[in-house]
């Protein structure tokens, strides 16, 4: 963006600004659902070893997407430089938006281990 700044016109570079903008965001929705996921595991039907997808609303909005989405997007804020202003201000909601998704972690540390598809109960009994 900085370097066709004088090249294009100032509608241009606003319009591009914000479709770059745009994808990035709509990248890490899909990044974060994935690994969402991946942490807590919601909306498959488990046919032997293989997971298959039940109800894919469950699988992208599981329990802790929107934490780490929000988490990721005032992050994002955090970044970004505004000539006379702190972005220090959303620090604490940043923090604080983070927070949530420790609520839908795998007791024991299962997802740590990679233990999703070999444990059938909780507390996980699973050796990795």
């Amino acid at each position: 963006m900085l370097f066709g700044m004088n090249r294009v016109p100032g509608w241009a570079h606003v319009l591009s600004t914000f479709m770059v903008a745009f994808g990035t965001t709509l990248s890490a929705f899909w990044i974060l659902a994935l690994n969402s996921w991946m942490h807590t595991p919601t909306g498959h039907v488990t046919q032997g070893t293989v997971l298959i997808a039940g109800s894919w609303l469950e699988v992208i909005f599981n329990p802790s997407f929107p934490y780490r989405f929000v988490h990721m997007l005032l992050a994002s804020g955090l970044t970004r430089h505004v000539p006379g202003r702190r972005a220090l201000g959303v620090a604490p909601a940043q923090g604080g938006a983070g927070s949530g998704r420790a609520r839908h972690a795998a007791p024991g540390g299962a997802h740590r281990r990679g233990c999703w598809c070999r444990c059938r109960s909780w507390p996980a009994t699973c050796t990795a």
